[in-house]
């Protein structure tokens, strides 16, 4: 992913997690995803590699 690519995506993470976290959880897709929330928390979910696996909550190293 380029440099450019890892900024836009970490800029999109920060104004998404509300609690200022690290991490997106449900409620927080909600807002953006509307009915669509779960099926886009599950494509999300453990897509990439990241150390902290965790059920139902997206962490920026699994998207970056």
């Amino acid at each position: 992913m380029s440099h450019a690519h890892v900024e836009e995506v970490t800029a999109f993470f920060n104004a998404i997690d509300l609690d200022k976290s690290g991490k997106l959880e449900i409620n927080e897709l909600r807002r953006l995803f509307g009915e669509n929330t779960q099926a886009v928390a599950n494509e999300l979910d453990g897509m990439g590699n990241g150390e902290q696996p965790q059920f139902g909550v997206i962490w920026m190293e699994e998207i970056v």
